[in-house]
């Protein structure tokens, strides 16, 4: 399961205000207020926002360049298609760069599945958690043995 991201095989095409967004961020408290304000979820579910910039603050001990340093992983999907191992991919309706990466991974891995949650965006499965978690669970159930 991946959700919001090209994973490390494709790149995303960021949204232009989180363009630099990691690099300018004194903490991950600034830069989560950056993330939730890039694609309407501000709007969307104002109570929400407030609650994970609250659950933020928890976070400023978060070093920043690690994230940075994920940036530069480079993954191989050919296993992961020669494997035939299932795939679910899922994306937020307003995450435009990442669903675009998350449609060429798609086209990567043969079988894979791409789920889009409407009215959601780069941080669905903390906008929209229970649609988010009852695609996973039902992957998870089909899947598992």
């Amino acid at each position: 399961v991946l959700s919001c991201s090209g994973g490390g095989v494709v790149p995303v095409k960021h949204a232009p205000s989180m363009k630099g967004a990691l690099e300018k961020s004194k903490d991950y408290r600034e830069f989560a207020a950056l993330s939730i304000s890039q694609d309407g979820f501000r709007q969307r579910k104002p109570a929400l926002c407030f609650l994970f910039e609250s659950m933020a603050q928890t976070n400023q001990a978060v070093n920043l360049k690690l994230l940075l340093g994920m940036r530069e992983i480079k993954n191989d999907v050919t296993p992961i298609a020669t494997a035939k191992i299932p795939t679910l991919l899922i994306g937020g309706e307003d995450d435009h760069g990442a669903n675009d990466a998350l449609r060429e991974l798609q086209t990567l891995i043969p079988g894979a599945m791409l789920e889009i949650i409407p009215d959601a965006g780069h941080l669905l499965f903390f906008e929209s958690a229970d649609k988010y978690n009852e695609l996973v669970g039902g992957f998870l159930g089909k899947h598992l043995h």
